[in-house]
């Protein structure tokens, strides 16, 4: 039990810090470049299991992210032209 406890002291304190440092990053610059670091963390940790031989259906998860990028840019034109 005492090991759970520290696993939950250590993912609540990850995640404040984490929110603390996302927020920190928003008020220095935009929100655009923010949401813009979002999108690239997956891609960035893919890219990361796959150099380390961890991705098995790399394919799979590059065709995922072509799809998003794609329906994302379309949300992105919409607001734009309307």
């Amino acid at each position: 039990m005492e090991g759970l406890g520290y696993i939950f002291i250590l993912s609540v304190v990850g995640t404040a810090l984490a929110v603390i440092v996302f927020n920190q990053i928003i008020s220095y610059s935009s929100a655009l470049f923010a949401s813009g670091v979002t999108y690239f963390i997956p891609i960035v940790a893919v890219l990361i299991g796959v150099g380390f031989g961890e991705e098995r259906c790399f394919y799979c998860k590059l065709l995922a992210a072509i799809k998003i990028e794609i329906s994302k840019s379309k949300i992105i034109f919409h607001t734009v032209v309307l």
